[in-house]
């Protein structure tokens, strides 16, 4: 279905005012795209039909969560991951914070690089607009392919005496993740900038924010930096910039979009 500007401007309002979710400061030209597909998946073909399906809870978390841009592989940027395994090994009492989650692939990666560090006792906290993306969490199943480039990403690792089958299973169609894995996990079904400050010692808001437009982008940026102790580890992704400059974070121990906050002498 065609839709016209004012009709895309209006939607993001609706949507804003319904979901909670500032839609409004979305980049055009993703939002955009990104309707006009929702539209032809649920074969929309009048304005005030998609209306009707925001005014439903089920169907508002259902738009919700189509919004959302599913993560394409498990381990996606060995060196990342390697790195930030380095800087975790033995941590105690770690608090770990996810602002987003779309289908658990970077959630699971994380647990297993935590149960690999051997970190004592970590507290995950992940955020997501919608509850439907948080029940396909225990539910996902992982294609062959995608199988096959997390293996594949997980051996760049250079772990050595394990192995990806250690965190999953086989199912009939594919894989899944070991649900045991989720045991120190809180979720929230609450966009991550609706949310009061808490402390994290990681974050990792990998491409959360490369959707949004520049004004949005700040505001997240200095929640990400709200949320910082001394020596959290902030992750973004590797295409990101910080239009926000952090207090105290130091750029020079950067490596695959890793920073850590620390006091600078």
């Amino acid at each position: 279905m065609f839709l016209a500007i004012n009709d895309i401007k209006e939607i993001a309002v609706k949507m804003t005012e319904t979901i909670g979710v500032e839609y409004t400061s979305y980049r055009f030209s993703f939002f955009r795209r990104r309707i006009s597909k929702i539209f032809d998946e649920l074969h929309i073909n009048k304005v005030q039909d998609f209306y009707s399906l925001l005014a439903n809870k089920k169907s508002a978390d259902d738009i919700a969560y189509r919004m959302l841009v599913a993560d394409t592989e498990m381990f996606r940027d060995p060196s990342m991951w390697r790195q930030m395994r380095k800087m975790l090994i033995d941590r105690q009492q770690l608090n770990v914070w996810l602002p987003t989650l779309t289908n658990g692939y970077e959630l699971f990666s994380l647990l297993a690089i935590l149960k690999q560090a051997n970190v004592k006792s970590p507290r995950i906290v992940v955020n997501s607009e919608s509850q439907q993306a948080i029940d396909n969490v225990r539910n996902v199943v992982i294609p062959a392919k995608i199988h096959e480039v997390g293996v594949s990403n997980f051996e760049r690792l250079e772990l050595a005496d394990d192995s990806i089958d250690n965190y999953v299973d086989v199912v009939s169609d594919g894989y899944s993740f070991k649900n045991s894995m989720l045991e120190n996990v809180e979720f929230r079904n609450k966009w991550f900038l609706s949310e009061a400050v808490e402390r994290y010692d990681l974050i990792i808001a990998r491409n959360a924010m490369i959707y949004y437009d520049n004004s949005l982008q700040e505001r997240a940026i200095k929640r990400l930096s709200e949320s910082m102790e001394r020596n959290t580890i902030l992750c973004i992704g590797v295409k990101e910039q910080l239009l926000y400059k952090i207090p105290n974070l130091n750029t020079k121990t950067s490596a695959d979009g890793l920073y850590v906050k620390e006091l600078i002498v």
